[in-house]
């Protein structure tokens, strides 16, 4: 019913909203349908969800190298993939920026709008440097998360 009034209006005024695309369940944004769809909104990244998953890698990957080496990195690399972001919606992005001491601000809308330092004294240990490798189809393609860890960077550079 819901998609044939949306077929309905797009016909009688040529223009349909576009939204988020895929499963509801996964993704509460994709509904209601009906609309033009995209499948991935980079200036999300990371969701929420994502920082939550990204932070704990971060973490056991710390307390896995200690175990391995005796000390704490100081300094990762982070490969990002294009695709694998939008698969998991910035879980290795959210890894980084948390390596280096800083998380994402999101809007109302559920889109980063930049970053800010966590204090040494939440963080409970040494910022760490991250080099990041990104593999993208095209130089558009992960623009928002490269541009979100830079700032991230630059951040715990200056603020260390």
């Amino acid at each position: 019913m819901e998609c044939r009034g949306q077929r309905q209006k797009c016909i009688r005024d040529g223009h349909l909203p576009t939204s988020y695309g895929g499963d509801p369940i996964k993704n509460p944004d994709a509904y209601p349908t009906g609309r033009n769809l995209y499948g991935f909104d980079p200036s999300r990244v990371p969701t929420p969800q994502a920082w939550a998953a990204g932070k704990d890698a971060a973490e056991q990957l710390i307390a896995e190298h200690q175990r391995l080496t005796g000390k704490a990195p100081t300094k990762l690399a982070v490969s990002l993939w294009s695709v694998e972001t939008m698969r998991h919606q910035g879980l290795l992005e959210a890894q980084a920026l948390w390596l280096l001491g800083v998380e994402p601000v999101w809007d109302q809308g559920g889109r980063v709008t930049g970053v800010q330092l966590v204090p040494r004294s939440v963080l409970g240990r040494e910022r760490v440097d991250v080099v990041l490798s990104a593999c993208l189809f095209s130089t558009s393609d992960a623009a928002d998360e490269t541009t979100c860890v830079d700032f991230g960077g630059r951040r715990s550079i200056t603020n260390t």
